[in-house]
Formats: structure tokens, sequence, C-alpha cells
């Protein structure tokens, strides 16, 4: 059985984009994956799991994760920001102000 875990997340609306911030630390951005949708994202990826040796204890976390974010506004997922620092992923994504939606899913590329 796969077990879909989540990592806590802030967001903050502010009057022209909203800003997530993603506690995700050992999770490598070739991991990630982040998609878009017009009131929407979904965050994916996985964290590996360290095997170097015998664990006596393993409380921490690996394997794949999944979070979905819906807004109540309309985004602009092709202007979105990601990036990721100090195993903070921190994504910019601008409201829709007066623009029209065109495409149904769009990959958000992950500055490093």
């Amino acid at each position: 059985m796969i077990k879909f875990e989540t990592f806590p997340v802030d967001i903050l609306d502010k009057e022209d984009k909203y800003i997530v911030l993603m506690d995700i630390p050992g999770v490598y951005p070739e991991d990630l994956e982040i998609f878009g949708e017009e009131h929407s994202i979904t965050i994916k990826g996985i964290k590996r799991a360290i095997k170097n040796g015998t664990f006596i204890t393993m409380e921490r976390f690996s394997g794949k994760f999944s979070r979905k974010i819906v807004f109540s506004e309309g985004i602009n997922i092709a202007k979105a920001i990601a990036k990721i620092e100090n195993g903070v992923l921190y994504l910019e994504i601008p409201k829709l102000k007066d623009e029209i939606f065109i495409d149904a899913s769009v990959k958000i590329k992950i500055i490093f």
C-alpha cells in the first residue's frame, strides 16, 4: 500500500498574489512537481530515505507526498515563481486580474 503524506503549508493572501510556503526538508528540486489550474495548485514529490546502515529507529517521513491547494480567486499560474531555500518551498502566484485562463494545467518551473 502506498501512503501519501504531506508537509505543512502557510498561505498568505496579498492584494495581487498568493504566497505559499511549504516546509520540504530533504526533498530535492528534481523530485518535486508543481502543477496549477485556474483556482488551484498541486504539489507532488518524493522524499527519499537515507539508507546508509541499519536503522534502530525511523520516525522521519520518506516516500511520496501530494498536496492540493484551492484558492478563492483565479490564479495566473503562467507567471508563478517557485524556489527552494533552506528546505522551504516558496511559491509566488499572481491573482488573475481581468485576464482569461486558457490552459487546462501548467507545470510551474522551480528556480534553484
